[in-house]
């Protein structure tokens, strides 16, 4: 376990947490599994990305209607964005300047439930912790270490928090809605 792991364990129980979780959270966890497990873990509510995806795709295509003939660059990829400004400064101009989802929700969260909540992102990308660090993400961490979290819960037979949580009209638990469902994802799988 990392110290940045022991941190957060720590901070699990002594602080309330929002996780913001990547909507690629599929690729490695099974729905509605994840919603329960992270709930267990002590985090007070969890939402996806999706409402801060859609605002941003909104002001994507504002920017695109402007300027239909100039070739952007998306700022999602942190590691693009850095890769941009030190290999191909001339390029800096064409990246769009808005926020990616986490930040954008970041900053919803924070003002829809105050700065006592702290917020956790969990997603699948190293460069987006480097993110989190620059724009106020107060956790970050990556589905590999996520599931080194449940693992070490499960070797030292830590017992889980009690919670509550939401559910579907089928009773299946659910992530915590925030604005108008647009912060809930139903995959397939």
């Amino acid at each position: 376990m990392t110290p940045e792991l022991e941190t957060l364990l720590t901070a699990l129980h002594d602080e309330k947490i929002i996780v913001l979780l990547a909507p690629s959270f599929p690729v490695d966890f099974v729905y509605p599994d994840i919603v329960l497990n992270l709930k267990m873990l002590g985090i007070e509510k969890v939402v996806e990305l999706t409402y801060a995806a859609k605002l941003i795709n909104m002001e994507y295509e504002k920017i695109l209607k402007e300027n239909p003939d100039k070739r952007y660059i998306c700022p999602n990829c942190p590691a693009i964005v850095k890769i941009v400004e030190i290999k191909y400064p001339e390029l800096k101009e064409n990246i769009i300047n808005v926020s990616s989802p986490m930040v954008v929700m970041n900053r919803f969260v924070k003002k829809e439930y105050g700065e006592d909540y702290k917020t956790l992102f969990i997603g699948p990308c190293f460069a987006k912790k480097m993110e989190a660090k620059q724009y106020g993400i107060d956790y970050a961490i990556t589905f590999k270490e996520l599931q080194d979290i449940f693992d070490y819960i499960k070797e030292n037979n830590i017992s889980p928090k009690e919670f509550t949580y939401s559910v579907t009209e089928d009773d299946i638990p659910d992530f915590d809605d925030v604005y108008n469902n647009y912060t809930k994802i139903y995959p397939l799988a």
